[in-house]
C-alpha cells in the first residue's frame, strides 16, 4: 500500500472516532444524570423493623391519649376507608404510600398508627 493510500484511509476514520467518543461521553452523561435524579427523590430510608420492636398498646391506652397534643393518631387504611370512618384528628397515609409520605409526620410525637 502507497503512504498516500494510508493516509486517506486515516483522515476517513479521524470523523468517525470523534463521533464515537461524542456517543460515548454522550451515553454517560445521561447515566450519571438518571443516576443523581433517582438519589434526589429518595427522601426517606425504612429500615426493617421486627416485631419485638414494635410497641403494642391496648385500645383505652391510646384512647386515654386522644387529647393528647403529643400523640398523632396514623391511619395506614385507604384513603376511601379513611373517608368512611376515622378517629378524629387523624392522619391518613395509606399503608402503600408510607415510605414515600413519612416525612411528612413530626418524628417529635408519639405516632399510634392504627388499621381497623
Amino acid at each position: 500500500m502507497s503512504e498516500k493510500h494510508i493516509k486517506n484511509q486515516r483522515s476517513k476514520l479521524g470523523p468517525i472516532l470523534v463521533i464515537l467518543v461524542g456517543l460515548i461521553l454522550l451515553v454517560i452523561t445521561l447515566f450519571l444524570s438518571i443516576l443523581s435524579r433517582s438519589n434526589e427523590n429518595s427522601t426517606v430510608t425504612v429500615s426493617p423493623v421486627s416485631m419485638e420492636q414494635i410497641t403494642r398498646i391496648k385500645p383505652e391506652e391510646a384512647f386515654a391519649n386522644l387529647e393528647n397534643s403529643s400523640v398523632v393518631f396514623l391511619d395506614v387504611r385507604s384513603q376511601a376507608l379513611y373517608e368512611q370512618e376515622h378517629i378524629s384528628g387523624s392522619i391518613n397515609i395509606p399503608l402503600a404510600e408510607i415510605e414515600t409520605r413519612l416525612s411528612k409526620l413530626d418524628k417529635s410525637k408519639w405516632i399510634i398508627a392504627y388499621c381497623t
